[in-house]
């Protein structure tokens, strides 16, 4: 691990960029990637947000995501926070990524986040572009038009295990 600072005299902020290199777009637990960003930071009621922003305050926004190119993906994590609690923001981050990494989501979290990834992808083919868009992607990764029969399938196989071994 590292830390690269940038110091901005007069800056009432600080912005994070946390990420490290993850799997590629053609790798089979990119299903798994999906539902555990879904949880830790790909929506308003992802396990950061509540934790960085609703019960500490630290931001009024933070988000994960996954980057799954053909090559080697990314994985980061992005937020700004108030000086005075960068800090402890980071600390509370970190914690958060380590909690993902060793404890089993619940059960019940794991089928509500698996529910709001699979109306979130009905969402992304909601209109005739966004249908291009994902048949694009999926060419370009050499996918078969066939997985965006199988998401839905796909993504309610994703388990506990699943979850803590893609984190790790």
């Amino acid at each position: 691990p590292g830390i690269y600072l940038v110091d901005r005299p007069g800056s009432t902020q600080a912005q994070f960029l946390i990420g490290q290199l993850a799997l590629s777009g053609l790798d089979d637990e990119r299903h798994a990637a999906a539902v555990l960003n879904e949880l830790f930071g790909g929506s308003a009621s992802s396990r950061l947000f509540n934790v960085i922003r609703e019960e500490r305050g630290y931001t009024y926004g933070i988000s994960s995501s996954f980057g799954l190119p053909l090559s080697t993906g990314t994985f980061s994590i992005g937020s700004a926070v108030r000086n005075d609690v960068a800090g402890e923001a980071l600390v509370a981050i970190l914690e958060q990524v380590d909690l993902l990494r060793t404890e089993p989501v619940p059960e019940a979290e794991l089928e509500r986040t698996k529910m709001a990834r699979i109306g979130r992808q009905a969402l992304a083919l909601e209109t005739y572009q966004d249908f291009v868009n994902n048949i694009v992607s999926l060419k370009l990764r050499g996918q078969p038009l066939t997985t965006l029969e199988d998401y839905v399938a796909n993504i309610e196989a994703v388990d506990q295990a699943d979850v803590i071994d893609i984190a790790q």
